[in-house]
C-alpha cells in the first residue's frame, strides 16, 4: 500500500477543498463541536474534520487510515 506523506494544512487549504471560505469552515467547526486548535491543522485534526464534514473528491480517506 503506498501512503503519501501527510503534512499539516492551514485553514485556507481546508476551506478550498470544500469550496467554502475559511470562515465558513470555521462556523463549520463550532457547530460540529470539534476541538481543533489555532494555527496549522495537523493531520489528526484534518482527519477529525474529513471524518465530521465527508471527505472531499480531492481527499482519499485510505490516505488518514493510519492517522
Amino acid at each position: 500500500m503506498n501512503l503519501i506523506p501527510l503534512a499539516p494544512k492551514n485553514r485556507v487549504e481546508i476551506a478550498l477543498e470544500y469550496k467554502m471560505t475559511p470562515r465558513q469552515l470555521t462556523a463549520k467547526i463550532k457547530y460540529f463541536k470539534l476541538d481543533i486548535p489555532s494555527g496549522d491543522i495537523m493531520p489528526k485534526h484534518q482527519k477529525m474534520i474529513y471524518e465530521a464534514f465527508g471527505y472531499p473528491p480531492s481527499v482519499k480517506w485510505e490516505w488518514y487510515a493510519h492517522v
